[in-house]
Order: C-alpha cells, then sequence, then structure tokens
C-alpha cells in the first residue's frame, strides 16, 4: 500500500513537473524574442534627441521603440538572428553598455548568456510550485512519523524544504526587481542544497 503511494505521488511529481516546464517553455518562447530594457539616465536631458544610441553589430537586434521620461530611457529590443550585439546609450554626462545574447528562436537575455529575459519570471514561479507540492507530500509523512520519532531522515528533509520554499518566495517576491542577477544566483545556490538531499 505504501510503495504503491509513493509511486502514485513520485508520478504526480513528474506530470507535474512536465506541465510546468512546457508552460515555462511556451511563456518564454512567445516573450523572449524581445526585450524592454530600462536605462536610468543620471543627466538632465530634455528629451530622446539628447540622447545618442547605437547597437554594434546592428544585424542581431534591432530597437523597435525608445521612450524617455522621468530621468528613465526605455528601449523596446527585437531579435534579428542569432548573435552577441552591445548597446551604446550616451550623453553629455552619462555612458553605459549593455551586452545582448540572442539565442536559439530569437530568445534575447541581458549581459549574460543565461540572463534575464522577458518571462523569466515563470521559471522561479514554477520551481516554488513544485516545492510546495513536494512539502505538503512531505507534511503527510511528517505528521504519520513524527508519532515515531521526531529526528528521522524524512523529517529534517521536510523542515529543510520548508526554508527553501520560504527563500525563494522572498527572492521572488521580494521589492528590488532591479537586482534579478543576484535572485537568480541564489534561486540557484537553493537549488543547488536541494539536489544535495
Amino acid at each position: 500500500m505504501g510503495d504503491n503511494m509513493l509511486k502514485a505521488e513520485k508520478i504526480r511529481l513528474l506530470i507535474l513537473i512536465f506541465i510546468l516546464s512546457l508552460i515555462s517553455l511556451t511563456i518564454i518562447m512567445i516573450n523572449g524574442i524581445s526585450y524592454d530594457l530600462n536605462i536610468k539616465i543620471n543627466d538632465n536631458v530634455k528629451g530622446i534627441e539628447d540622447i545618442d544610441i547605437a547597437t554594434d553589430p546592428d544585424n542581431v537586434i534591432k530597437i523597435v521603440h525608445k521612450k524617455y521620461s522621468n530621468g528613465i530611457l526605455k528601449l523596446k529590443i527585437k531579435s534579428n538572428h542569432k548573435g552577441i550585439s552591445f548597446v551604446e546609450v550616451s550623453s553629455k554626462k552619462h555612458y553605459s553598455i549593455n551586452k545582448v545574447f540572442v539565442h536559439e528562436f530569437g530568445i534575447i537575455t541581458l549581459n549574460r548568456r543565461l540572463g534575464k529575459c522577458n518571462g523569466d519570471i515563470v521559471v522561479p514561479i514554477s520551481i516554488l510550485i513544485i516545492i510546495i507540492y513536494l512539502l505538503s507530500v512531505k507534511i503527510k509523512h511528517y505528521k504519520k512519523n513524527s508519532e515515531y520519532c521526531l529526528y528521522q531522515y524524512n523529517n529534517i528533509i521536510t523542515l529543510i524544504l520548508g526554508f527553501l520554499g520560504m527563500s525563494i518566495s522572498e527572492l521572488l517576491f521580494s521589492r528590488d526587481s532591479d537586482d534579478i542577477s543576484k535572485k537568480n544566483d541564489s534561486i540557484i545556490y537553493c537549488l543547488s542544497i536541494s539536489r544535495s538531499l
């Protein structure tokens, strides 16, 4: 009976992972072919005409929309073909450069090969859903096992999964949206802990 329940839980977990992976891949492939780049301009710029924007090489990506308001330059980038390009933005007192990677299927990531892309929020959300599911399964076992011994291996794993779930939730829903790369590194670190269990 116990073995059958364990097999059913594993099958449900695999189905959940497959569905979430499919959803994540679809969302990233639809949204990832463009990128919304926001650049803070620390300069007394009056309008978009006072800002120089260049891409090098210019055949990998194209800037389809640009807008400047309240010190923020908003650029919408679309992919042309696979490769690496640089977006240079300059004014009298400002200079910045961003590295843009265009992958297979035209998916754009910023500054790192596996950096931020449009729609990438779905990945940590999917991971969080999987951890919540695992946690709910483990809590059922925890209630049953804690009657015999509180310090069993499975009970310790349950507590660790709870900690990982809370940590990823904190990283995912924290207010500092500019620190995405650090969040992604922290989530990868959390996942590396879970793999070692």
